[in-house]
């Protein structure tokens, strides 16, 4: 029942820096011939730290993730034009 904000800049940031997280991590795991992941919490922290942390950008500004990946599939976020923070 804690009260936060949902509607600053950095909520979206981050929102769009998970599913940002997500797509890449899915482009990997379809070229192991594994199932893509609906949601990260499906993904334990061991795994992440062993098969993606290393490999996931820190940053990435949205035009050069569109480039790569198309969509990063959460029809509420946009972009900004500033680098995103991926993990």
């Amino acid at each position: 029942m804690v009260k936060h904000s949902i509607g600053g800049v950095a909520y979206g940031d981050v929102r769009i820096g998970a599913f940002m997280g997500k797509r890449i991590i899915n482009h990997i795991r379809a070229k192991n011939g594994e199932k893509p992941l609906q949601y990260l919490t499906e993904l334990a922290v061991d795994s992440f730290e062993k098969n993606y942390r290393n490999v996931l950008p820190e940053t990435m500004i949205g035009s050069e993730f569109l480039a790569k990946h198309q969509s990063h599939d959460d029809r509420s976020q946009r972009f900004s034009p500033t680098p995103i923070t991926v993990f």
